[in-house]
C-alpha cells in the first residue's frame, strides 16, 4: 500500500452501488472500498486522503475517503456515450496526469534523496520541514514506530526522526508525530507548552521540542469557498517532535522493566491530574519505555 497512489475494485452487479438509498454506505462494495481507503492511508503514511475508482456491473464512480468520511462523485453508465469518455478520461488521468500531491499525499513532504539515506537502509526515507522559522529540517529514520489503522479520526503515526542538518546516522533521534484533531480542540503542543510555562517536568512524559499545524485540512476538499472557516467538527493535521525515542512496551527485556514503565507512567498520569490536565488517552502507541 505505501507504493500505490490511487486503488480500483471492481464488482460483478450494478446493485453493488456503494451507497444506499438513505446516503450511507453499502454493506459490501461501501464497506470494502473504506476498508482500502482506512489500509491505502495507514500504509502510506504520509496522505491526507485516499482516491479510489468503483466499477459496478456497467456504472462506475471515484470516491475520496479523507479523516471526516468520504465523498462520492455522481455516478455514471458505460452504456451512456458520456460515461464511456469520462471512463477512459478518469482512468488515463489517474495513471499518467494526477501529481502524488493530486492524488493525496502531503504536499508538505517530500522523499528523501538517496545521497541522504544510508545503504543499509530498508525503509525509504522522508524529509519534513522545520516547524517554527528558525528551526531544522528533519528526516526520518527507518520505519514508524507506530501507525494507526483507522480511517476516521487522529490517524496518528509516529516515526522516529533526526534533525537533517546532521549528516551522522547515530546522531540523537526523536519522535516524530503526526495526529488529526478536531478543529476547535487544543494541540498536543499547545499542551505541553502550558506545562513548560508552569515550570513543569516529569520524567515520565516526553519533553517537546517543536510542534505546529501543519495547514493541511481536509476542509480544502470540502468547502466551496477557501477562505471560508472550517467546520468545528471538520480536522485539521498537526505535527510535533518530542524526545526521547524509548521502545514500544512489547520491546522490554525483562517484566522489571516492563512494570517499572507502567509505574513511571501511572506517576506521570497522577502529577499530569495534579496539574489540572486529564489525559484522556491511555493506549499502548501513547507509552514507550
Amino acid at each position: 500500500w505505501r507504493d500505490q497512489q490511487a486503488w480500483i475494485e471492481v464488482e460483478p452487479s450494478v446493485s453493488n452501488t456503494p451507497v444506499t438509498q438513505n446516503g450511507s454506505l453499502s454493506e459490501v462494495s461501501g464497506s470494502q472500498c473504506a476498508d482500502y481507503a482506512r489500509m491505502h492511508m495507514s500504509g502510506s503514511h504520509f496522505r491526507v486522503f485516499s482516491v479510489g475508482f468503483l466499477v459496478f456491473g456497467v456504472n462506475f464512480c471515484t470516491m475520496i475517503f479523507d479523516r471526516d468520511g468520504v465523498m462520492f462523485s455522481p455516478t455514471l453508465s458505460l452504456e451512456d456515450p458520456v460515461g464511456r469518455k469520462t471512463f477512459f478520461r478518469l482512468v488515463y488521468s489517474l495513471a499518467f496526469i494526477l501529481s502524488e500531491v493530486e492524488l493525496g499525499l502531503d504536499p508538505t513532504v517530500m522523499s528523501a534523496p538517496p545521497s541522504l539515506v544510508p545503504a543499509n537502509k530498508a525503509y525509504p526515507a522522508f524529509i519534513i520541514p522545520p516547524l517554527a522559522p528558525d528551526e531544522a529540517y528533519w528526516i526520518t529514520d527507518e520505519a514508524p514506530l507506530w501507525t494507526s489503522v483507522s480511517l476516521l479520526g487522529k490517524g496518528t503515526c509516529v516515526w522516529p526522526v533526526r534533525a537533517l542538518e546532521s549528516k551522522d546516522p547515530s546522531s540523537k533521534r526523536c519522535i516524530l508525530k503526526n495526529a488529526w484533531r478536531r478543529v476547535g480542540r487544543d494541540s498536543e503542543s499547545s499542551i505541553y507548552q502550558y506545562i513548560q510555562s508552569r515550570g513543569g517536568s516529569h520524567p515520565g512524559i516526553a519533553r517537546w521540542m517543536a510542534g505546529a499545524d501543519v495547514g493541511v485540512s481536509v476542509v480544502g476538499l470540502r468547502a466551496q469557498d477557501p477562505d471560508a472557516l472550517p467546520p468545528i467538527d471538520s480536522h485539521v493535521l498537526h505535527r510535533l517532535v518530542i524526545e526521547p525515542v524509548g521502545r514500544a512496551l512489547d520491546k522490554y527485556d525483562t517484566e522489571l522493566e516492563l512494570l517499572k514503565g507502567f509505574k513511571m507512567s501511572l506517576e506521570a498520569h497522577q502529577w499530569l491530574c495534579d496539574m489540572g490536565i486529564l489525559h484522556r488517552d491511555i493506549s499502548p502507541g501513547n507509552i514507550f519505555l
